[in-house]
């Protein structure tokens, strides 16, 4: 069985899309999946996808939850020293 890999000419250096064939890498370059238009970014932590379906998954998973309350805990607590600061 020949090992395919190594054949692979072009690859898409912001996902792990990879073709042979030229013209099928600009077809993805250009596609709707890197229009920074279309992004999807979650304001409470670091997760950024392209597609609509696997952000609403996101928001809607256990791990987003977990890492929102750490983030707005997180925020809490410096938002109450730079009062304490400003008080001192």
């Amino acid at each position: 069985m020949p090992d395919h890999k190594r054949y692979i000419k072009y690859y898409c250096i912001h996902c792990d899309y990879t073709t042979q064939k030229k013209s099928n890498y600009m077809k993805h370059c250009n596609s709707k999946k890197h229009d920074r238009k279309s992004k999807y970014e979650c304001k409470e932590c670091a997760y950024i996808t392209f597609k609509k379906a696997d952000y609403t998954r996101h928001l809607l998973n256990n791990k987003h939850k977990k890492n929102k309350s750490l983030f707005q805990e997180k925020i809490g607590n410096f938002l109450k020293r730079c009062v304490d600061l400003e008080r001192n």
